[in-house]
């Protein structure tokens, strides 16, 4: 999308919300938490942050506890600030706990290359949808996995893989919440619960750069690869 194409929306989206959960202690990466790393002088936190700023009307963070502290000092007014909780869904559900609006954003820090036009063109979707996500579709057949075979092979065409935004209606949101609250069910995302509750999700492509970083070769790739194409140096 060319930046003249934003003009069409009336920024930001009214009664909308982001939720950033940001409380992961980077364990697998092995740097500390992921939202206090620096690319290009800023942290990623401030660099999502910044991207929702001028798409919602309010943002909401969790970091970990310990960090509450120094958070203010790198978001100021933009952000609420919250102690996040021991899984990436409890914290997502504790941030939705203090909102209000009708709009729901999820957007992690641990992806902090989403750009204004994906964020825009994600939320769009909304009057039509309850349920929009960005996705990108894999470059090769993927399998099901049984005790070590694969039992079913789908053509790329046939699947996609989740990045970010995920946006749903207020009252959608809740349908997942209060479903995964009373069935004591933990997931790894948000996406394995959605089909569990009669819903479907209206798929916006997603870019390649909008990769999550996990791994330490995510991150080499971040810093060495996509942070100069933003410009992060």
């Amino acid at each position: 999308m060319e930046n003249n194409e934003l003009e069409q929306y009336s920024l930001p989206f009214k009664n909308s919300v982001a939720l950033v959960p940001a409380a992961g202690l980077g364990t697998r990466l092995g740097l500390g938490p992921k939202a206090f790393l620096q690319l290009g002088g800023k942290t990623l936190l401030e660099r999502v942050v910044t991207t929702l700023k001028p798409c919602v009307e309010r943002i909401l963070v969790a970091v970990p506890e310990g960090y509450l502290e120094q958070t203010p000092s790198l978001v100021g007014k933009d952000a609420e600030v919250y102690i996040g909780s021991d899984s990436y869904q409890a914290t997502v559900f504790k941030l939705f706990e203090q909102s209000v609006e009708d709009i729901i954003v999820i957007q992690p820090v641990v992806r902090p290359f989403i750009t204004k036009e994906l964020l825009c063109q994600t939320i769009s979707k909304v009057k039509e949808h309850s349920i929009i996500a960005a996705c990108s579709q894999p470059t090769t057949p993927v399998g099901v996995v049984e005790s070590t075979f694969a039992t079913q092979i789908f053509s790329r065409s046939e699947v996609v893989i989740n990045q970010v935004p995920y946006v749903f209606r207020r009252a959608t949101f809740e349908k997942l919440y209060n479903y995964a609250t009373s069935n004591q069910l933990v997931t790894q995302g948000l996406f394995e619960i959605i089909p569990m509750i009669n819903e479907k999700i209206k798929i916006v492509p997603g870019d390649e750069t909008n990769i999550k970083i996990t791994t330490a070769l995510d991150w080499e790739i971040a810093q060495k690869v996509i942070a100069p194409k933003f410009g992060w140096v």
